[in-house]
């Protein structure tokens, strides 16, 4: 009997084995990057949308309502023209507002937040990392922990941006350098004019806090084309890197041998 038990479970054990070994491959590889979604309003101002980077004018866009069932978290999100609001339910790894958009964005968080020169935005939820080029305009509602403010040409910086939340680390800069860089900015006092610092002395500290805000991501050369936004690639361009996926089917793999060596010691135990 407890030889017949013993069979029986090592026959369980090499079952779950085969299923995994045998399984579609594309069942364990995970995507690197989520999808890209492009957002454009219409002539009433409704919001419409299409997926990739950039809207194609021979095809049809869907209502904002789809979207707002389609895209999860970690998707990428591009806008372009103006609006009503923009609710999306989700935490975003990267939103860029391009070709003049104006929009108020409502998203569970942003890890990247892009805002070309010309594009005005009222950003709703906390963001990592954001950018303002040239003469762009936002609002940033909630919390951010790394700011900067780009100007591309020799020039200062000429955005206007407030916030709502506090600011862990704000940097102004052209390629010239960088003319102003401040951390810890209370909630409600950023006060970018013009691409002026504004900010009332006491409501900002000039050196790191003991606990810096965490370092920004890498900085773009160059701010994000209109004609194909690069911080949100669509994730086709994503083919080349190596999927999380692949490296975790090798560890299923080591998985089962160590389960068959096992399997082989118990057999002889049986006999």
């Amino acid at each position: 009997m407890k030889k017949r038990k013993t069979m029986a479970s090592l026959f369980a054990v090499f079952a779950v084995i085969a299923a995994v070994l045998l399984a579609p491959q594309g069942q364990l590889v995970a995507s690197a990057a989520g999808n890209t979604y492009i957002v454009q309003a219409d002539e009433d101002g409704d919001w419409n949308y299409q997926s990739g980077s950039v809207w194609d004018d021979t095809e049809e866009g869907r209502e904002l309502y789809y979207l707002q069932q389609e895209i999860k978290d970690g998707d990428l999100l591009v806008v372009q023209g103006s609006g009503e609001e923009i609710r999306l339910n989700v935490h975003l790894a990267n939103v860029t507002l391009t070709k003049g958009a104006s929009a108020l964005v409502f998203a569970n968080g942003i890890d990247e937040c892009y805002i070309l020169s010309g594009c005005v935005a009222a950003i709703n939820g906390e963001v990592a990392n954001a950018w303002v080029y040239d003469t762009g305009r936002a609002t940033f509602n909630n919390n951010v922990q790394t700011l900067q403010i780009i100007n591309e040409e020799e020039n200062e910086p000429k955005a206007y941006v407030t916030a709502k939340g506090s600011i862990g680390h704000v940097i102004a800069r052209d390629s010239g350098g960088t003319h102003y860089e401040y951390y810890s900015v209370q909630s409600g006092a950023l006060d970018i004019e013009d691409g002026s610092w504004k900010t009332a002395e006491g409501r900002y500290s000039s050196t790191p806090s003991a606990q810096p805000a965490p370092a920004p991501a890498s900085e773009p050369t160059s701010a994000p084309t209109a004609s194909a936004p690069q911080p949100a690639a669509a994730s086709g361009e994503y083919d080349d890197v190596p999927k999380t996926g692949e490296s975790g089917a090798v560890c299923w793999l080591l998985a089962a041998a160590a389960v068959c060596l096992a399997g082989k010691a118990l057999l002889k135990r049986a006999a």
